[in-house]
């Protein structure tokens, strides 16, 4: 119940037209329930009795009620829609918000797929509850009320006899909506289940085919396939048992009219015309108690789909702005890590991390994969919360920013590159959205991206597929770079932001980021020691601890972990050149 009174909620910023609604209703049932009343005056006063004068006034009743329940009948639908389209409208708007407002942590274990089923199926099943479904009940309502009163002034013997089987109508349809619920809601499972191996194919259809998984992946989703069907047959056996049980009840009702109504009549105690009035009304009883089966049916599926809508809608975000949360109209750039230890479950991922950086410094970090580093940036983001110590930006704990304030400041390229489906003016400029043709071009150029973007047949406006498909690593790195610099940001976060790129490429990203990098402080996180060997600074990580410091020169002579990498890496470059200038030779 309290599901259904959360969801009946999103109707008050629409109850004038649900009002209208059920006015427009309530008077479309009420002409419709005139009609067995003309047919008894016509069998009883015109044909029985002979009041031929009687009978225009019949056949103009008839026609004026077809006419206004076809008027009526036109404006509830139509108002009954909107209401219904624009709850579900606020429902998505208010999921989509929330999905977005959630952290990191949440959708480092949900899946893409269900959450998409919820979003699409879980919805458009709300909208039937939001639309017919409370309508009908609602008309179910009024016409059990109004029928039952007319019945017992007509006959009220016969109203109790053709009740007698209700009772049992009722428990029937109690027990029905019990033993369903728990169906539907188990199809919904598997529905999000089946959509996430469906979403998770085509998102990977290039591993799939590289390592030749089809038929592993055809018979996965075989499986998942036939668990959803099983499901569905074995909801659809629960209906077929229970749906014609009701039908049966209601039907004896129509029975017991006949046979008792019929003796009513041969004694005289009943006229035709209010048998035929009386049988047509039970009917339009019959029909509301029938349809009452439908209805929890209809009912639990919405119930189903809106409590699994509501689960992620209660997931409450775990980072927010406070209230009194430090908006950052400008923004020095100073960073501090003091003491700083994380862990995403268990085991620590940073441990006691300390270091400073001051405004306007270049701070290179780099390490082993699953060292911690790209940890920092996370932190920095306030993407997550440490456990203990203190990320400050300018002397303030970030937990005291207002988190947009402080996002708006910091321009991130991080490792995992997304691109949206769109032009790639717009993926630019989705960092700034207030960036000009001369901005975006600027930074393309800065990023190294702007020669290949013109090679292409539509540049600027030429379409990017989903998640940058049909560029190259390379390519995609530098839009993304590009992005984060047309933001103009106080800080700036390259998490191995060339690490695709060829070494040329590179050494032009750097040269040209020099005037970038002037009076704004940046963090530069990779693996080849040739992207951060500039920087004022240099932090070395080795399993979550910062174990050396200093500057490239520096750290070289130290001859500890850093010149190790350095050295591998330099005799790679070697390597790598002498087997250039043999093969040239050859």
């Amino acid at each position: 119940m309290k599901t259904i009174r959360r969801t009946l909620g999103y109707f008050k910023p629409h109850i004038g037209l649900f009002i209208l609604s059920i006015l427009s209703l309530t008077t479309l049932t009420l002409l419709g329930l005139m009609r067995p009343k003309l047919t008894r005056i016509l069998i009883d006063d015109i044909v029985i009795g002979g009041e031929v004068n009687l009978l225009p006034w019949v056949v103009a009743g008839i026609l004026a009620i077809a006419i206004l329940r076809g008027f009526f009948r036109f404006a509830q639908g139509l108002l009954s829609e909107k209401v219904a389209m624009r709850s579900i409208a606020d429902i998505r708007r208010d999921i989509f918000n929330h999905l977005l407002a959630l952290p990191y942590s949440y959708y480092d274990k949900a899946r893409t797929g269900e959450l998409m089923s919820r979003v699409s199926s879980d919805v458009h099943s709300l909208k039937h509850l939001l639309g017919n479904g409370l309508i009908e009940f609602y008309d179910a309502i009024l016409t059990l009320t109004v029928v039952l009163i007319i019945l017992i002034r007509i006959n009220w013997q016969l109203t109790l006899l053709s009740l007698v089987t209700m009772p049992i109508l009722f428990l029937v349809t109690v027990k029905f909506s019990y033993t369903i619920r728990p169906s539907y809601t188990r199809i919904r499972e598997q529905m999000a289940v089946l959509t996430t191996t469906v979403q998770e194919n085509i998102t990977g259809i290039r591993v799939v085919k590289a390592f030749n998984k089809q038929t592993h992946e055809i018979s996965k989703f075989d499986k998942e396939n036939l668990e959803n069907k099983e499901r569905r047959i074995f909801t659809a056996n629960i209906r077929a048992l229970f749906i014609p049980i009701m039908q049966f009840l209601a039907g004896m009702s129509a029975l017991a009219v006949i046979w008792f109504g019929g003796r009513q009549v041969i004694l005289g105690k009943l006229t035709i015309g209010q048998l035929v009035e009386f049988y047509a009304y039970i009917w339009s009883l019959i029909w509301p108690i029938r349809r009452m089966g439908f209805l929890v049916n209809f009912f639990e599926r919405s119930v189903a789909a809106a409590t699994r809508i509501f689960e992620i809608m209660d997931v409450s975000p775990e980072i927010v702005s406070s209230q009194d949360a430090i908006v950052l109209d400008d923004l020095g750039g100073s960073i501090v890590f003091d003491d700083v230890s994380f862990s995403y479950d268990e085991g620590d991922v940073l441990s006691h991390i300390n270091f400073e950086v001051k405004a306007g410094q270049t701070v290179g970090i780099i390490g082993e994969t699953g060292s911690g580093k790209s940890s920092l940036v996370s932190l920095l983001c306030r993407f997550y919360d440490v456990n203990d110590g203190k990320v400050m930006i300018d002397n303030h704990d970030v937990r005291d920013l207002d988190i947009t304030s402080l996002r708006s400041k910091i321009g991130i390229v991080q490792q995992d590159i997304f691109l949206f489906s769109a032009s790639i003016r717009e993926n630019i400029a989705f960092g700034n959205g207030e960036a000009s043709d001369e901005d975006i071009v600027r930074a393309a150029k800065i990023a190294q991206a702007h020669d290949f973007i013109m090679e292409m047949e539509e540049g600027y406006e030429s379409m990017v597929g989903e998640r940058g498909i049909g560029l190259s690593g390379g390519q995609k790195q530098r839009i993304a770079l590009a992005r984060a610099i047309v933001r103009n940001p106080k800080i700036l976060i390259l998490d191995d932001a060339t690490s695709s790129v060829d070494m040329e490429t590179e050494y032009a990203i750097q040269r040209d980021l020099n005037q970038v990098l002037q009076h704004r402080t940046t963090l530069i996180i990779a693996h080849r020691i040739s992207s951060i060997k500039d920087a004022d600074t240099i932090y070395v990580f080795r399993h979550g601890r910062i174990i050396e410091q200093g500057t490239h020169q520096e750290l070289v002579e130290q001859g500890g972990y850093y010149n190790n990498i350095f050295q591998d890496q330099f005799r790679e470059r070697d390597l790598l050149a002498n087997y250039v200038e043999v093969k040239g030779v050859e």
